[in-house]
């Protein structure tokens, strides 16, 4: 009989706690859905984490029950259906009803003004009436989240006053929970180093950001143990990792795998025709930059065009992690446009060759089909012809043929070397007394050696100086000579700016003279260092003896009052280096003939 009444009993409670479990109010926190792109998956799944965090904290755990994703989704069918019911639905009490909640609520994220704007919504599924609802807007999600925190409590706390009755309990004290003493735990915590390959991924740590790591790379505080991670970078799959954090410094790097393909397109010219101008590549209407494209999988439309060659288009399609090469060589063709060309040289028209990019292609006069781009030259020279080809029509050009000379003879890049000899007549100022002049003749021999217009040689003055008697400072000659001796080693420089006419320069020593005194001592009047400036006129500069007439000025820096003018004349030949001569006679020829 005991046994019996013990089995009862144990039959009554399960009764009651069957009873009391199907009396539980379900409460239902769908996905929450972005109206406008504005946040990421991860994101959306932390905001729905969240409210449902709020729901479970609001309500009483006896009386209320919070359904998981798992039973909402096996009550939808699939995750695919859940999230699509989630995403369309137009009544959420009847999205209630289908997965027999009494009690449903969704978040939904918009944009408003610029900034993210959430609004919440909380139904009866069974009356179909909205028990609360909040909106609030913030710039960024992590005011938004503490602003959650703040409104989210209020709106479940509807559902308890929807529902104030209470169930009736035994009167008295019962169940006594006695405090024990107890010591506070605190886990531990690392540093981790996150990376990604490749890096810039966004995060989040068991499914919430964090401010100190939001991209790759970075470093964060962890807790000891295992940690979810998401990482999330465009172009590439999510990542979703979990890892063990069991020291400080520790490394920790995601691979991400690409979602996308890669169209590779590399410029190519026909013989370099057009090289200097730009290929236009565009993809679905959009510019980008020849070489490696990376491209989300998927269909494209791909136009390329150049100022100097047809357009070309294609389709293509892209998969993930696939490469798609495109060979521009075999399909570029040249623009082209008809040229008549014709040359004229004195007025009268000439026959020369003509070349395009450098191949021969006939004579003048010229017709035929050129390349838009192409480099157009005449004549065995080769003279650039300047003429603007058009796009599938015929263009008329006249070349006038230059009529100087192309080649810079080889007569003038050659040395050249010259003798002079000649007379002068050395003109003294202010050499022996400021009151007293002189002159006197001298014999004049040089060698030059010259190149284009430039020239450098040695030449010596030799001869004597009359003196007059008494121009000796601070006494008489003896016997007051008539002449004295003149000696002077010169090097020299000379421009030409024309051929007949010179500038030159140069430095030297003199020997001017000396003369015996009354003591029967010979003295000289000056020996020291000149400078001489001149000027010079050649006659018939294009025969090989040409006569000159040339003017210095001689300077002794160690002795002021001592100066003195030359005037030259003579006869001089130029001479061209033996190994040049054959050169320059075949460079006239060629000039004379008009050959270029």
């Amino acid at each position: 009989m005991k046994i019996t009444n013990k089995i009862l009993f144990a039959l009554l409670l399960l009764a009651f706690a069957a009873h009391s479990q199907s009396q539980q109010i379900r409460v239902a926190v769908m996905a929450t859905v972005d109206d406008a792109d504005s946040i990421q998956y991860m994101e959306l799944n932390f905001l729905t984490g969240k409210l449902r965090e709020i729901a479970g904290n609001t309500l009483p755990e006896r009386q209320y029950g919070i359904m998981t994703q798992e039973s909402i989704v096996d009550r939808l069918g699939s995750q695919e259906r859940a999230e699509k019911e989630c995403r369309e639905a137009s009544c959420l009490a009847e999205l209630g009803r289908k997965i027999s909640a009494d009690y449903i609520a969704q978040g939904r994220i918009g944009r408003f003004g610029g900034m993210l704007a959430l609004k919440v919504e909380l139904y009866n599924s069974k009356s179909g009436n909205l028990v609360s609802t909040f909106n609030e807007a913030s710039k960024d999600l992590f005011t938004l989240v503490r602003l959650l925190d703040d409104k989210a409590p209020d709106l479940f706390r509807k559902i308890l006053r929807e529902n104030k009755a209470q169930p009736s309990v035994a009167s008295g004290i019962r169940d006594l929970e006695k405090a024990v003493d107890y010591e506070l735990g605190y886990g531990k915590y690392y540093i981790a180093n996150i990376a990604t390959e490749p890096q810039g991924a966004v995060l989040s740590f068991d499914g919430e950001p964090n401010e100190r790591c939001p991209k790759t790379p970075c470093k964060v505080e962890l807790a000891e143990g295992r940690v979810r991670i998401l990482a999330s970078l465009e172009q590439y799959e999510r990542a979703d990792t979990t890892i063990s954090i069991t020291r400080n410094e520790q490394d920790v790097v995601i691979k991400l795998k690409p979602n996308f393909g890669i169209l590779e397109i590399k410029p190519v010219y026909s013989g370099g025709i057009g090289r200097d101008r730009q290929w236009n590549l565009l993809v679905n209407d959009k510019y980008y930059s020849l070489g490696e494209i990376r491209l989300s999988p998927g269909s494209y439309d791909i136009k390329l065009n150049h100022e100097c060659y047809e357009n070309i288009g294609f389709k293509v399609g892209i998969n993930k992690s696939s490469r798609e090469v495109f060979d521009m060589d075999k399909h570029i063709v040249l623009k082209k446009g008809g040229l008549v060309l014709s040359a004229k040289k004195d007025g009268k028209p000439v026959s020369e060759p003509v070349f395009v990019n450098g191949k021969p292609v006939g004579e003048t006069p010229f017709s035929g089909t050129v390349p838009l781009c192409s480099e157009i030259e005449i004549g065995s020279g080769k003279e650039k012809v300047d003429v603007k080809l058009k796009y599938k029509d015929k263009v008329k050009h006249i070349h006038t043929m230059r009529t100087s000379p192309k080649y810079i003879y080889e007569e003038d890049k050659a040395w050249k070397y010259s003798i002079s000899l000649g007379l002068g007549v050395p003109m003294m100022m202010n050499s022996i007394n400021t009151i007293y002049k002189s002159e006197g003749f001298l014999l004049y021999a040089d060698i030059e050696f010259s190149r284009s217009n430039i020239s450098i040689g040695a030449n010596l003055d030799l001869g004597f100086l009359g003196i007059e008697s008494g121009a000796v400072r601070g006494g008489r000659a003896i016997n007051d000579p008539d002449f004295t001796l003149f000696l002077k080693p010169n090097f020299f420089a000379k421009l030409y700016p024309v051929d007949f006419w010179y500038l030159s320069g140069g430095l030297g020593f003199g020997f001017y003279g000396g003369y015996t005194d009354y003591d029967g001592q010979t003295r000289m009047y000056t020996n020291a260092p000149v400078f001489s400036i001149g000027t010079g006129l050649v006659f018939f500069p294009s025969s090989e003896i040409n006569p000159f007439l040339e003017a210095q000025y001689n300077m002794l820096p160690f002795n002021r009052d001592a100066r003195y003018l030359s005037i030259n004349i003579g006869l001089k030949t130029m001479r061209v280096y033996a190994d040049w001569e054959k050169r320059a006679e075949e460079n006239m020829k060629r000039y004379k003939e008009n050959r270029y």
